[in-house]
């Protein structure tokens, strides 16, 4: 089998941490695998959009906070921007308890993946369904934007640009982010 490691001398990855633990299912048992490949893959899919999703958040609030600081020294008092920022930030925390009793937990294929990239299936739900509701009010945005004297133009179309750039991040983002989990754990190059 080939290191799992990588070349800054850190330890291999371990693909297997709970093999004495019997609270997690065993990968392979008796040389005949508890898991197919496919669900494997399917797992990592999840995970790589669950954290599409969290990194998103962070970059959009950045953008949002800097747009913010833009037309506050500029002397103008967008409060849209702030409210979007609110909404991104603390609606997955507020669906929380209202999300709790409809998701139903699944046993996890790779346990270690789960815990190293803090993946639960009600904080993916939550986090998918507020990217939904922010982009809805990022349109609601752009359609009643009224046209003040942004300190530069392009400013006009910030949330545009926000929803293009988002919508960019959800289709893109899960798919680098799966090929740099596949290449972590070892099974590709």
């Amino acid at each position: 089998m080939a290191d799992l490691g990588d070349n800054k001398s850190n330890p291999p990855l371990n693909l297997f941490p709970h093999r004495g633990d019997r609270t997690y299912p065993p990968l392979f048992s008796d040389n005949k695998p508890a898991y197919t490949a496919k669900e494997m893959d399917a797992e990592i899919r999840l995970v790589a959009r669950f954290h599409s999703l969290i990194t998103w958040r962070i970059s959009f609030s950045i953008a949002l906070v800097c747009f913010e600081l833009m037309c506050i020294i500029s002397h103008l008092h967008i409060l849209s921007a702030v409210y979007i920022l609110l909404i991104a930030n603390l609606l997955p925390v507020i669906l929380l308890p209202f999300f709790a009793p409809h998701i139903h937990k699944s046993t996890p294929v790779l346990p270690f993946l789960r815990k190293r990239y803090h993946y639960s299936s009600l904080r993916y739900k939550t986090a998918e369904f507020s990217f939904f509701i922010t982009g809805m009010f990022l349109v609601l945005w752009q359609l009643f934007n009224s046209t003040p004297a942004y300190p530069a133009a392009w400013l006009y179309k910030f949330p545009l640009l926000l929803l293009s750039a988002s919508l960019f991040w959800r289709a893109a983002a899960p798919i680098v982010f799966s090929i740099r989990i596949r290449r972590d754990m070892g099974l590709i190059e």
